[in-house]
């Protein structure tokens, strides 16, 4: 392979070409640059979350070695800063992200980075104290918010909710004093988020059961491959509007359409579905239509 990023036929990208320039990013597989596992073993790095169970389990049950791969032990890394920086610093050669993070890597730092597949979906809240007065994204006016990273869904999804209330997303620092209609963001690693204990807490009350929507018909969490097209493009739309630090301007002339053919590559995934039976083992889907969706935001 002599390119970063032009797409080559199947056949003259191995199955182990393909693994050894594969990366996880939001999680969904993305690959950078290409590697020879003839000269040395894979490097894979994680956040000890969900979405890093895919390449866990893969290294774990010895799915890499069927595929001829030498992969060394998986190294835990406890933020996304440190799992961006260091694939991009060439430490991993497979890792897990945020899909809003790849797209800051190609467009923003001109990573010729690729998503060749999802990982883990669902399976994310917005998260209070049970015996708090919020009772939905109204209250949070004049309260302080913890997000994973900047280039989220869960930002993404979380700022979408606010503005549909009239509230502001602001980033400053938490001892400065907030508006009634503003809402301050920062980041929290995962691994510093709320315990299990205090979750438990947490979920007593609602009862978890009125976090499913009641006619969606998807589950609360789930790992689905196909790196649905539109997805992307909605990804990319509204994090030209969503609040984050540092330099957004790249984003201005972003074009979805054009952006998600350079991000994407599903190639590889789809021709591993179709050894598994398509989309059905995966999702309550249109079989007529089974990679065409339309994305659909609800705030209750």
């Amino acid at each position: 392979m002599n390119t970063h990023t032009g797409k080559l036929p199947l056949s003259a990208i191995t199955r182990r070409q393909f693994l050894q320039t594969a990366a996880t990013a939001c999680s969904s597989l993305a690959f950078a640059r290409t590697v020879s596992a003839k000269k040395r073993k894979l490097r894979l790095g994680y956040l000890p979350i969900t979405d890093a169970t895919p390449l866990l389990v893969a290294h774990g049950l010895g799915y890499f070695s069927r595929e001829g791969l030498d992969v060394e032990r998986p190294v835990m890394v406890r933020s996304w800063n440190i799992l961006t920086e260091s694939f991009m610093a060439n430490k991993f050669d497979i890792t897990h992200m945020l899909f809003p993070i790849p797209v800051w890597m190609r467009f923003r730092q001109n990573m010729p980075v690729r998503v060749l597949a999802w990982d883990h979906t669902n399976g994310s809240a917005v998260t209070v104290r049970g015996d708090s007065a919020i009772k939905n994204f109204s209250d949070l006016g004049g309260k302080q918010v913890a997000v994973p990273s900047w280039y989220s869904m869960h930002n993404l999804v979380l700022q979408l909710g606010l503005k549909a209330r009239g509230l502001v997303p602001v980033i400053q620092p938490q001892s400065a004093p907030l508006k009634s209609h503003e809402v301050n963001l920062f980041i929290l690693p995962p691994p510093d988020m709320p315990t299990e204990e205090v979750l438990l807490q947490v979920f007593e009350t609602p009862d978890p059961k009125q976090l499913v929507h009641p006619h969606w018909n998807v589950p609360r969490i789930d790992f689905q491959p196909f790196p649905f097209p539109s997805a992307t493009r909605f990804i990319i739309e509204q994090m030209k509007t969503t609040r984050v630090e540092g330099d957004t301007a790249f984003l201005t002339s972003l074009d979805p359409d054009r952006a998600t053919r350079d991000l994407v590559d599903d190639r590889f995934v789809l021709q591993a579905m179709d050894e598994m039976g398509g989309m059905a083992p995966f999702c309550n889907c249109n079989m007529t239509l089974p990679y065409e969706r339309e994305e659909s935001v609800e705030i209750s």
